[in-house]
């Protein structure tokens, strides 16, 4: 009975003397991780993708018993892409593409949403289109043909059109960006007719609208044919007879903004099938510099997925550039640029490529042996079942970092460090190692003093944002 009870006694004791260890290499180990250059990993929510709509009344939608376009759009949005998009309205009535520039650049509401948006849908002009009408209707507009404060209408409306598509692009971090802009139909055409002035009042906004469609490559987005949806291909069809908008002759019906919805969803996705997994998957931020024309914006994402890094740049700038990405690793050849049926060129840590005004590219190459970078391999992660492309819990919402063994996206002293040592002396050979397995951090089939330490070593947040 003594020799039992002096063994328990000998045990404890070792627990003891362990614990007492384990907060001293945690007072070192704090100190070690505030000097610490770690590499900085943080990774996208991807359970909270958003779309942001910007535009006028047409967009806010306003009239009681109406259900917008871009509440449609966005059901459109989840079920086609199976995600949950996150909607910001942010539509305003009687909006001017002058007043939606000055936004962009002024209103926080506005650039904090454009900054972060994936999805984005944009229509503006009818009220650029409204006033000028008015003046030559009124014999008001000026010029020798009565048509000067349309022609200037025109020239302010193309020159705003420019300068929000580049102040999107460039307030946004996400290199991919599912952008879309509707075109302008005829609202009023019918008076417009009546009255003999509209082939004047037509050429106009199709000056408008042949705008729109041709900037469409230069900004990388698609447009949704809503001026031929609702006014035909003669662009001279009364989309009020169609029961497309009220009667007041401006405002879209529940009819006519489904028929909108329709022509956003018939665009497509920037985010393909082949894409979206990528999107979707954990986003490593900094294990790269890179460097570029001074006077050039480059964004990037990184992308680890099933044995691949995916680097997301796009030229957010209207300037040409050639990018160099610096990495902390020797880059894995061949580096491929998605959807071009190219390759970059890659050497060492290096991968360099010329980017047109606005241009993306996406690269692929393998991972090599730590795809996520948290320093565990993914051998080693395979084996604790922790998710080798994540190395945060609480964002991916999986088993993620090794430490972090409770996966509360810290590692502390109750919830990881000190389990682990309690643990200490189980191995592979016991009958309950399964319980004990997700705390050999060394792999060597042990729960020894030498994992209590490496838990230690990362005390703190860890890899989490």
């Amino acid at each position: 009975m003594k020799a039992k009870k002096y063994k328990k006694s000998s045990q404890h004791s070792n627990k003891i003397k362990i614990i007492l260890v384990l907060l001293a290499i945690i007072a070192g180990s704090l100190i070690f991780f505030l000097k610490s250059k770690f590499v900085d990993v943080t990774h996208a929510n991807t359970q909270n993708l958003s779309y942001v709509a910007l535009g006028d009344s047409i967009t806010l939608a306003p009239q009681p018993g109406i259900t917008g376009f871009v509440y449609l759009y966005q059901g459109f949005i989840n079920s086609d892409l199976g995600l949950t998009v996150n909607l910001t309205n942010l539509g305003i009535n009687s909006l001017s593409s002058t007043q939606l520039l000055d936004k962009l650049k002024t209103d926080n509401n506005f650039i904090q949403n454009a900054t972060n948006a994936n999805f984005v849908s944009l229509i503006i002009g009818a009220n650029d289109f409204w006033t000028p009408r008015l003046s030559y209707l009124s014999n008001n507009c000026g010029g020798a043909d009565n048509q000067d404060c349309l022609r200037t209408m025109v020239t302010t409306y193309k020159s705003n059109f420019d300068q929000i598509m580049l102040q999107i692009r460039a307030l946004n971090v996400n290199p991919v960006i599912n952008l879309r802009v509707g075109d302008i139909y005829y609202y009023l055409i019918a008076d417009d007719i009546k009255s003999g002035a509209v082939t004047v009042l037509n050429s106009y906004l199709g000056q408008m609208n042949d705008y729109i469609h041709q900037k469409a490559s230069v900004y990388n987005y698609s447009v949704a044919n809503v001026h031929t949806a609702f006014n035909g291909q003669s662009g001279l069809e009364d989309p009020e007879a169609k029961g497309y908008i009220f009667t007041d002759k401006i405002h879209p019906t529940n009819a006519g903004h489904q028929v909108i919805a329709n022509e956003f969803r018939n665009t497509g996705y920037s985010y393909t099938q082949e894409l979206l997994p990528i999107l979707l998957s954990p986003t490593l931020k900094t294990p790269y510099s890179v460097s570029s024309n001074p006077s050039a914006t480059i964004r990037t994402t990184l992308k680890a997925s099933n044995g691949y890094y995916y680097l997301l740049t796009a030229n957010s700038s209207n300037i040409q550039t050639t990018a160099t990405f610096t990495f902390t690793f020797k880059v894995p050849t061949p580096v491929d640029k998605m959807f071009e049926g190219t390759q970059a060129t890659a050497s060492g840590v290096i991968i360099t490529d010329s980017f047109a005004p606005l241009a993306v590219h996406i690269y692929k190459f393998p991972t090599g042996a730590d795809a996520d970078l948290d320093t565990f391999p993914d051998s080693l992660e395979t084996y604790l079942g922790t998710n080798p492309n994540s190395s945060c819990s609480t964002v991916s919402h999986t088993d993620a970092f090794p430490p972090d063994v409770n996966a509360d996206g810290a590692v502390t002293i109750p919830g990881d460090i000190l389990p682990i040592a309690r643990a200490v002396g189980k191995n592979s050979s016991q009958s309950d190692w399964a319980t004990y397995k997700r705390y050999d951090l060394d792999g060597n089939g042990a729960i020894t003093l030498q994992d209590v330490l490496i838990a230690s070593k990362f005390f703190g947040p860890g890899f989490c944002p």
